[in-house]
């Protein structure tokens, strides 16, 4: 599998140059501003710790009427990428008292901007929602 082979010796390549503590600094920071964005949103819940530095930088949440899969296609036709269902951990993501949850990932590749679309996304993916009639369900 030379392919893969390769790709690899470039993805360690890629992650060698900045160093890892770098992109560990870098991913905790994005992760620190992501959980103070989210808490302005009074109707989305963050699922697990919200101090930065009990987690990595995947931030899962939920709105309390907006089920997840409604959130993840409001956001994909604004070009925001999130995902959305159990994550292949169906047992955690139920013992928080949830179906589903959106999941916003961040890395080295990430900057602060794309929190801030993300962020104004929620906001319009809500205001979408409760002018829509909708129906939305909870999680």
């Amino acid at each position: 599998n030379i392919a893969d082979a390769i790709a690899t010796g470039f993805a360690v390549d890629y992650l060698t140059n900045p160093g890892m503590e770098a992109v560990w600094q870098h991913e905790q920071q994005l992760t620190a501003y992501a959980l103070r964005r989210f808490a302005e949103l009074e109707t989305f819940r963050i699922v697990g710790p919200t101090d930065p530095t009990l987690r990595g930088g995947a931030i899962s949440f939920t709105h309390a009427s907006i089920h997840p899969h409604d959130l993840g296609t409001a956001l994909d036709r604004l070009g925001i990428a999130i995902r959305t269902g159990h994550h292949c951990a169906m047992p955690l993501v139920k013992s928080y008292g949830h179906t589903a949850v959106a999941r916003a990932s961040m890395y080295i590749y990430n900057h602060e901007g794309e929190i801030d679309q993300l962020i104004d996304g929620l906001k319009q993916a809500e205001g979408y929602f409760s002018h829509a009639g909708s129906g939305a369900r909870r999680s």
